[in-house]
């Protein structure tokens, strides 16, 4: 009875820590709320092994900071999760139920490493051994609470951290059939130039040693062993080998990525991290097609590696992004669960692939590995990355022992962004290296080795659970809309055709129109980045066109009925440019054409066009200049022009006016003199 009262207390205080302190163990622990440092204690979780086989010992590199003295750390080990269910609970800070054992040893007798982090190690009694001081009570297979704690002089708890212990066989195959585990690592960042042409610093950072996308290919060349799928995006790997040539730290994380995609798949995606159900909510999108197309080819150009072109991350989910993906010759996918509407319950936790639809039909169904929600949380559990990768790995093996004996397979999206905590990527991959519940696999190989099961109906007449279907919400609204997007992508193809080839600030244009669509800015920062970048369309081609000149022409004479009108342009771009002139008038017929497709060189140019006069007299004759798509309008003028020309016809008309006029007053005078004579 006293020892059930121990185990009740004990449990009723590692809750009320779990409650208390747990939320404030992470790397942010012992730090006020503006970064400063603070006298708070806090216990941190550095590194831990993934499994330790029973009989073993299980080391856990700490940190405790703030101690006070004679501190103690002390470990309580809960009953052993059997359900999903209890494990959810568990891993987010609930009380673990049954407490096994608890083990105590003051702060000062635990080892260090040289870099002076606390060596705790927690041995396993053999399944008939007797249990010592410093050993848990755990002595069969199985996935275990964990909770570390720093307590004072009183026996008070003043930090904590809870983790799990993973626990194998020690001398044969804990499952028959180790869980099959999908990483996939996006590689992506937000567009890497601003909307001035200046390089985003904050993206630029990203990519050396201590930047978020550096580390990762420092940890995937560093575990080169293990299986993971790569999804980047092209514009990411572009600028970051543009870095790589001023910047040696940079080169050498964009080497250690390059050296990473050996043995691992490595996906096609767009060319910079879009949400394509806003681009694609009001029907077919340009924008949605050139972020697509852009992207096609320039991963495996810029990684020399082979990508997969048949499979992609679809994030976020839409159904109008699975049927535009389809289209594309996109196969399989790879989508996270709250994308999905809810699947049925089910005993297991769902690992196989499935057949993802849509809703009413109209898509071809696709094979589709979908993410753990739960899983997925754990990526980013408060605390350090060593805490998250082992609550994770802990979860996986659960579920690899809910069903030993059969193949199947989980998947995991790693985080993309900045916040994605230092050392995560490379705590899984150690995580899964030679792991006895878990097999890392590549995307492609995970849809080959488990086959997904054709979707039955249940006896009610609902699918089952290998069907899924995206569900249809509302996306935000898209920050550049499909008519915007397509009227400035209709100007700078005329401008692209106008200017030189290859001119940069063309292609600064391009980049530009494209950034704006991006998804992957902050949210504050977002309306202003997408409105500077579509500004810089306009402001190319306005600045392409303030430097063409059509100088205002003098009222131009012709003295016979065909002739010539001079054109003058000025040039000052530097280099030749192709326009369009196209003249009108309803008194001059252009024998040779009204429309002159140029190409002015540089400076002053002129170009005389060959008239017909109908008829004498000044009048207007309107001159347009634009691209030669007619799409951007250089100038507008009118000129003026005197035609001195009559015709024969006049001639004669008028000879013969004359002559009857001659006649007229001949006979007229001859009349007149009679009658005077006559008087």
């Amino acid at each position: 009875m006293a020892r059930t009262r121990r185990a009740a207390a004990v449990a009723a205080t590692v809750a009320a820590v779990a409650v208390g302190v747990l939320g404030s163990a992470g790397p942010a622990a012992g730090r006020d709320p503006a970064g400063a440092a603070t006298d708070a204690p806090a216990l941190t979780l550095v590194r831990q092994d993934a499994w330790t086989p029973v009989g073993g010992t299980a080391r856990l590199t700490l940190t405790a900071e703030g101690a006070p003295p004679d501190a103690r750390i002390s470990a309580t080990v809960g009953q052993a999760v059997a359900t999903r269910s209890r494990f959810d609970g568990v891993a987010g800070g609930g009380p673990f139920g049954s407490v096994l054992n608890q083990v105590s040893v003051p702060l000062a007798a635990v080892p260090r490493d040289p870099d002076g982090l606390l060596l705790l190690d927690l041995g396993l009694p053999a399944p008939a051994a007797t249990r010592g001081p410093l050993e848990l009570n755990v002595r069969r297979p199985g996935v275990y609470p964990l909770d570390l704690e720093l307590r004072d002089a009183d026996d008070a708890p003043v930090a904590a951290v809870r983790t799990m212990l993973v626990v194998a066989e020690a001398d044969r195959p804990t499952v028959a059939q180790r869980l099959g585990v999908a990483l996939v690592v996006p590689i992506a960042a937000p567009p890497s130039f601003l909307p001035d042409g200046a390089p985003d610093r904050a993206v630029m950072s990203a990519f050396r040693p201590g930047g978020h996308l550096g580390r990762t290919a420092l940890a995937l060349r560093a575990v080169p062993e293990v299986p993971a799928t790569l999804a980047p995006t092209a514009e990411t790997l572009e600028a970051w080998a543009f870095e790589a040539r001023t910047d040696p730290t940079v080169a050498a994380t964009f080497d250690a990525l390059r050296n990473a995609t050996g043995g691992r798949a490595v996906l096609e995606g767009p060319y910079l991290p879009v949400d394509l159900p806003s681009l694609l909510a009001e029907g077919p999108s340009t924008a949605a097609d050139d972020i697509l197309a852009r992207g096609a080819g320039r991963v495996g150009a810029l990684l020399g590696a082979t990508t997969d072109p048949r499979t992609r991350v679809l994030r976020p989910a839409s159904p109008a992004a699975l049927a535009r993906l389809r289209a594309t010759g996109t196969e399989w996918f790879v989508v996270e669960a709250d994308a999905l509407e809810p699947a049925p319950e089910t005993r297991l936790t769902p690992a196989q692939p499935v057949i993802l639809t849509v809703s009413g039909g109209g898509t071809e169904p696709a094979p589709a590995l979908v993410t753990d929600a739960g899983l997925q949380k754990l990526l980013v559990a408060p605390g350090s990355a060593a805490r998250a990768a082992q609550l994770v790995l802990a979860g996986l093996s659960l579920v690899a022992l809910e069903a030993p004996n059969q193949p199947r397979v989980a998947t995991l999206l790693l985080p993309d962004g900045a916040g994605t905590p230092a050392g995560l990527t490379e705590d899984l991959l150690l995580g899964l290296r030679d792991n006895p519940f878990l097999r890392p696999v590549t995307v492609p190989d995970a849809f080959a080795g488990v086959p997904t099961e054709p979707p039955p109906v249940r006896a009610n007449g609902t699918p089952g659970s290998s069907l899924r279907v995206v569900a249809p919400g509302t996306p935000p609204r898209a920050a550049v809309g499909d008519a915007t997007y397509r009227a400035l992508r209709s100007r700078w193809n005329a401008f692209a055709v106008t200017t030189r080839p290859g001119d940069p600030a063309v292609a600064a244009a391009d980049r530009s129109l494209l950034a704006a669509t991006s998804s992957a800015w902050n949210a504050d920062e977002a309306p202003a980045l997408a409105a500077g970048h579509l500004a810089v369309v306009d402001r190319s081609i306005g600045d392409l066109l303030a430097r063409i000149d059509i100088p205002d022409p003098r009222t131009i004479t012709l003295t016979s009925r065909s002739g010539s009108i001079p054109l003058t342009f000025v040039n000052d771009t530097g280099y030749p440019v192709r326009l369009r002139a196209a003249l009108s008038s309803d008194k001059l017929f252009f024998p040779e054409g009204s429309v002159l497709d140029l190409e002015l060189p540089p400076r002053s140019t002129t170009v005389r066009v060959a008239v017909e006069a109908r008829t004498s007299g000044t009048f207007p004759v309107d001159l347009a200049v634009t691209s030669t798509d007619g799409v951007l309008p250089v100038s507008q003028r009118q000129l003026q022009v005197r035609s001195t020309y009559v015709s024969t016809v006049g001639w004669v008309l008028t000879a013969s006016a004359t002559g009857v006029l001659a006649v007229w007053w001949g006979l007229d005078f001859r009349r007149r003199r009679r009658r005077r004579a006559q008087s």
